[in-house]
């Protein structure tokens, strides 16, 4: 139980640490917090069947809050740069697989809908796979192009 009540600390809880106006470090990060409440609805596994349910979503918020920080990094990188990325097409393949597992969530205690969500979640997970891939891509050529500081050449 106490790493449930530490990991909602952690997330709940924002102590921000600022080193010149530029660089902000979380002292209680999110992310811990997540794996906390993870570990401790794992042990709580025995107490009731809701914690297998909890721990799952944890794991799924997890990974779907990390997911969203790549693709606002990727924002940053289009907007830090004027460089196209499709940062656009990702943010909006994550929205649809988020929102889609969201009501996968709610309304999986009907059989026949949730058949056709989990074949839904397939389809946009495997679209969300392919506009990240294309936004690597496009970064990737977009760095051999970018010149380098030290000598004004592209990176090899």
């Amino acid at each position: 139980m106490t790493k449930i009540f530490v990991g909602f600390l952690f997330v709940f809880l924002n102590f921000n640490f600022t080193l010149n106006d530029t660089y902000v470090i979380n002292l209680l990060p999110d992310f811990v917090g997540f794996i906390l409440l993870y570990m401790g609805t794992r042990e709580l596994l025995e107490e009731s069947p809701r914690y297998t349910t909890a721990a799952t979503l944890v794991a799924a918020a997890v990974t779907y809050y990390a997911t969203w920080l790549v693709i606002k990094g990727f924002e940053d990188i289009e907007k830090n740069n004027s460089a196209g990325i499709a940062a656009a097409e990702s943010m909006r393949s994550w929205k649809i697989c988020a929102i889609l597992n969201i009501v996968a969530v709610a309304l999986s205690w009907v059989p026949v809908l949730s058949v056709l969500l989990l074949l839904g979640m397939v389809v946009v997970t495997i679209m969300l796979l392919v506009s990240l891939n294309k936004t690597r891509k496009l970064y990737e050529a977009f760095r051999m192009i970018k010149p380098q500081s030290n000598n004004g050449g592209p990176e090899f």
